[in-house]
């Protein structure tokens, strides 16, 4: 059995390269698995009836543009912004712009948002605020499991790779390793067990590190940005092993001092001694730490992660009542 290509060609201009592929083909390939493909998709876009489709890549600076005539004598443009893991960040205000000085050209036009992972609440209000439609990723990949078995090794490649990705992220398990095949179990285990715990009283966040290693931060809910912070990471937690750290990493220098609130927390933990989970830490801005070495399980495991961030938020409740 062969190793999937995707699995390596993981960049958004390879799924651009791939759905261009798709679309191009359906007029081309005489292959029933590729036509049957191009069609649904387009179908999903919410588009019937389709006679001829025209790709157009790159079209400035757009994903992918398609030009679609339909058997009732129409012409649509489609636009495609294409995600793999990066967020849309106001770019889609700005194609706007530019679609609306062609939108006239057209029957009808369709915007479409497709993204082959986790939409966060506020990509999604920008999508929805510049007007275009998401294609959910729960839906992109009930879509393409019925391709899993096709002969097509792309078409059957792409599948298997998009059902991976979502079932990764999906994972209730804690991950026994940090390759970088592994790192979407990561997220699926910070999103899907730790956070549930802790969402009522906690903000957190998580993100993939240059695909070295998952963080997941974490702050007393509305203290963002600028506040001491409670920080785990993925290559520091598998294995029998547990680190969390306390962080002052972008601390807002209006309200504290760097310097004097490394003090006043570190001293809290000396206070504590040996009832402190914690011990002091001094390595840029990382200012306490745990270590924890043990035959450690799940059930193990999130009993720590609860202890060690209920002693940190009895130390950040300490220095901001001060």
């Amino acid at each position: 059995m062969t190793t999937n290509i995707f699995n390596y060609a993981t960049k958004e201009l390879t799924q651009d390269a791939f759905l261009m592929w798709l679309f191009d083909n359906y007029n081309k390939c005489d292959e029933p698995c590729v036509q049957k493909a191009a069609l649904g998709l387009i179908e999903i876009f919410g588009i019937n009836s389709i006679e001829k489709i025209n790709v157009v890549r790159q079209y400035k600076k757009i994903d992918i543009k398609l030009i679609v005539d339909t058997k009732d004598k129409k012409r649509i443009a489609v636009y495609i912004e294409d995600k793999t893991t990066s967020e849309e960040h106001d770019q889609l205000t700005n194609y706007n712009k530019i679609i609306d000085g062609e939108k006239e050209e057209y029957d009808d036009v369709k915007k479409i948002y497709y993204k082959t992972f986790i939409i966060r609440e506020e990509e999604k209000n920008r999508i929805e605020k510049a007007d275009w439609t998401i294609v959910h990723f729960d839906k992109i990949v009930e879509f393409w499991k019925q391709f899993i078995s096709v002969p097509n090794l792309i078409l059957n490649n792409y599948a298997k790779h998009v059902t991976e990705i979502f079932d990764d992220l999906n994972n209730k398990e804690r991950p026994n390793d940090n390759e970088i095949f592994t790192l979407n179990k990561w997220i699926g285990y910070f999103k899907n067990v730790l956070i549930p715990e802790i969402c009522e009283e906690y903000s957190c966040d998580w993100e993939n590190y240059r695909n070295h290693y998952v963080y997941l931060e974490i702050r007393p809910k509305n203290y963002g940005k600028g506040y001491p912070y409670y920080e785990i990471r993925s290559n520091e937690c598998y294995d029998n092993k547990f680190r969390a750290l306390i962080q002052i990493f972008e601390l807002n220098e209006d309200i504290f001092s760097k310097k004097d609130i490394k003090e006043e927390i570190q001293k809290i933990i000396k206070d504590k001694n040996r009832d402190s989970l914690y011990t002091c830490y001094n390595y840029e801005n990382q200012i306490g730490q745990t270590n924890f070495k043990d035959d450690i399980d799940d059930e193990k495991f999130v009993g720590i992660f609860k202890d060690t961030l209920k002693e940190f938020k009895e130390i950040f409740d300490s220095i901001i009542s001060n």
